[in-house]
């Protein structure tokens, strides 16, 4: 199963997990997020049951990672990261911390990707398989995604050697904030 399968299958069971929960999933954190749409994929053909929180650190840090394929030898290990850059009701937050910062104690896409290949946390370099990073960020009509994005994209660039960007969207969603949500993916091919 390649990247360019999974994110576009990401985003279609978003909509589906978004027209199923009563306040949209925009409402939902990382971890429900993940596991809604993953127990959503995980019924459709070429998925098996999700492995889903392996852990990637403190158990209160709400790590959402899922691997995809069999255990203990998964085919994918998917590091997967929400960018909001506004709050649910609205305000405007900094959601690009959450992107690129280099921080552990930030917990964001970046840090996801080093501790992929153990940079973080030692033994975690033990994860077999292929790599990825997932951001699902959410829009509003005033913040589009586009520049945060390929912000990330050339720091991701600066420090691993990535495949191309996969992206797909979905929406309309039914918040009254979110309008609709890009999901974008990188497979990590190694450290630079």
């Amino acid at each position: 199963m390649e990247l360019t399968r999974i994110v576009p299958d990401f985003a279609r069971a978003m909509g589906i997990v978004d027209t199923a929960h009563p306040a949209g999933i925009g409402t939902c954190s990382r971890s429900e997020t993940v596991q809604r749409v993953a127990n959503e994929i995980s019924r459709w053909d070429g998925y098996s049951d999700p492995s889903l929180d392996v852990p990637f650190g403190p158990a209160d840090a709400h790590y959402a990672s899922w691997c995809v394929g069999e255990a203990p030898d998964w085919s994918w290990t998917l590091q997967i990261r929400l960018l909001k850059m506004r709050s649910g009701d609205g305000r405007p937050v900094d959601g690009l911390t959450g992107l690129v910062s280099p921080w552990a104690t930030h917990d964001s896409a970046l840090v996801a990707a080093q501790q992929l290949y153990g940079i973080r946390m030692p033994h975690e370099s033990r994860i077999r398989g292929r790599k990825a990073v997932i951001i699902c960020g959410y829009e509003s009509d005033d913040t589009p995604l586009h520049l945060g994005i390929e912000a990330f994209e050339a720091l991701l660039a600066h420090h691993f050697r990535i495949g191309d960007r996969v992206e797909a969207t979905v929406g309309p969603l039914q918040h009254a904030v979110y309008t609709q949500a890009g999901v974008y993916g990188w497979e990590l091919m190694g450290r630079k």
